[in-house]
């Protein structure tokens, strides 16, 4: 078990823009809003983050950040909401009805109805009635045409809802009309449609990576359960991943890698599925919740007994990312970026942390992470050469063509260090 929360050292490097480093692992912090309006909803794929966020004329509109700049991507007086990201991709659900599409050049409208949209690559997943025929579904946008996948009967369903895609894989849930909370899982491979739902009948949370897809059952009994499990389909069958007395919820997937938070009984406390095997990532007396993964990462967001702040696992140590007052919450990662919204004592804005090569120290010639005899032997051995004669070229230091007092005095000033510089 883990359960180690390691506090990142902060330091200010503009003014909305800190750095975390722990156990050789530096992030940039930097916060990308910065108005009297709250910020929604972050997503992340890749550098782009996208959110929805106050225009200034009382609606919400969708903004995105390309790892260089924020550019506003929809306009009007419509409150937009549900914006999803991949790639240079963003699609929306429009206040008032109807799903929008940013290429990453220019917007369009997929369709005059729906709500709840996915995208993976330019495809659109999103459910609803289509206010012309009447037809209530899912429907998949492939870049071209809007194509209907799936009717809504009126007598045994009432809706479909939270689809998620994956590449030509649609994973969704069904709301029975009969029975209370009745949902039923259903996973599209790209040409045909099948229920997931095997004995229980109150079945959600769906997520979707490629062929696999992992849900929690019971989550929608119509009283609280004391109980709930966590199954994952691989394009073949159906694996139970938790076996316990305890409600399990929250599951995200990526690739092999599940993640969702778990009750001890007193708390909220993370669990990991590597492929193999469940390990228990945190052990504490607070909430640890809304976990979320991409690859070898996993962040979530713990609560330090005064507010709640966001924790990075990178497959070996835990990095604590925040460290403030206030409440930090919702975080999402992809790839070295990962996103949140924290609440700056008035409103909720929206944040970002990139994970960047950390730094060694000047006098740490051969890169061991120690300053010691063997740096100094390094500027002893190439001492006063110059140029062409110099044997290795890290003993001189500040690259001025000469090993020198300088390049002698960089490893002393140094000396005795360990580890990277905070």
């Amino acid at each position: 078990m883990l359960n180690m929360r390691t506090p990142a050292v902060l330091c200010i490097l503009t003014i909305l823009a800190v750095s975390a480093t722990a156990f050789g692992q530096s992030w940039t912090v930097t916060q990308l809003t910065n108005n009297s309006g709250d910020d929604y909803d972050p997503q992340v794929s890749g550098n782009n983050v996208v959110w929805t966020g106050p225009n200034g004329s009382g609606y919400t509109n969708v903004f995105k950040y390309n790892g260089t700049s924020v550019t506003q991507l929809s306009t009007g007086d419509a409150n937009d909401t549900h914006a999803r990201v991949s790639g240079d991709n963003v699609v929306w659900q429009r206040g008032g009805g109807g799903i929008h599409l940013h290429n990453g050049t220019t917007a369009i409208q997929v369709a005059d109805y729906g709500q709840d949209p996915d995208v993976s690559g330019n495809k659109v997943a999103f459910v609803g009635g289509d206010t012309a025929t009447g037809i209530n579904g899912l429907w998949l946008y492939d870049g071209s045409t809007v194509e209907w996948l799936w009717k809504v009967g009126a007598i045994t369903w009432r809706s479909a809802t939270a689809p998620k895609i994956s590449g030509d894989r649609i994973v969704w849930e069904l709301e029975g009309v009969m029975m209370q909370g009745y949902t039923e899982v259903h996973y599209y491979d790209g040409s045909t449609d099948a229920s997931l739902t095997s004995t229980c009948p109150f079945e959600g949370e769906s997520q979707i990576s490629g062929n696999k897809t992992v849900w929690a059952n019971n989550v929608f009994a119509p009283e609280l359960p004391e109980e709930t499990e966590i199954r994952l389909y691989d394009g073949t069958t159906t694996t139970q991943l938790t076996d316990n007395d305890v409600v399990d919820r929250s599951p995200q997937i990526s690739g092999s890698n599940v993640v969702w938070q778990q009750w001890d009984g007193s708390d909220w406390e993370i669990v990991f599925y590597d492929g193999n095997s469940n390990t228990q990532l945190t052990s504490n007396a607070y909430d640890d919740t809304n976990p979320h993964i991409d690859g070898p990462l996993t962040v979530w967001q713990g609560s330090d007994g005064n507010d709640t702040e966001i924790f990075v696992y990178d497959g070996t140590s835990i990095i604590q990312i925040t460290n403030n007052s206030t409440d930090d919450e919702l975080p999402r990662v992809s790839g070295s970026t990962i996103t949140w919204r924290g609440h700056d004592g008035n409103d909720w804005e929206i944040f970002t942390a990139r994970q960047t090569s950390p730094e060694c120290w000047t006098g740490d010639l051969n890169g061991d992470l120690i300053i010691d005899i063997t740096d100094l032997n390094m500027v002893l051995i190439d001492w006063s050469k110059s140029g062409a004669a110099i044997t290795d070229s890290r003993s001189d230091t500040n690259s001025d063509g000469t090993v020198d007092i300088t390049d002698l005095n960089n490893v002393l000033i140094d000396w005795g260090k360990t580890g990277y510089k905070l």
